[in-house]
């Protein structure tokens, strides 16, 4: 039997005048436990100056990553009821 997984690579970036100041990226996965969020500093004292935008950009990402776990996770719940149901579903 084919055992498949979905792996999703999210990426972007908090910009400060033009200028990146954290790069961010993530994967969502069918396997809950590959899931993670990785932020990188890629200018500290643009980061210092610009910390509350910053972070409000970092939280918006986050909540970009946690809408598309959500899908996965519901894409999931689909499959498990189809396969206990008795019906496959289409297209997955």
């Amino acid at each position: 039997m084919l055992e498949k997984q979905k792996e999703i690579t999210l990426t972007g970036q908090a910009m400060v005048d033009g200028q990146v100041a954290v790069r961010l990226t993530a994967k969502v996965s069918t396997d809950p436990a590959q899931n993670y969020i990785n932020q990188s500093v890629q200018d500290l004292a643009l980061y210092n100056k610009n910390r509350t935008q910053v972070r409000k950009d970092m939280n918006e990402f986050q909540d970009y990553v946690f809408e598309h776990e959500d899908r996965v996770a519901a894409e999931i719940a689909e499959k498990i009821e189809a396969t206990t149901s008795g019906t496959e579903a289409v297209g997955k």
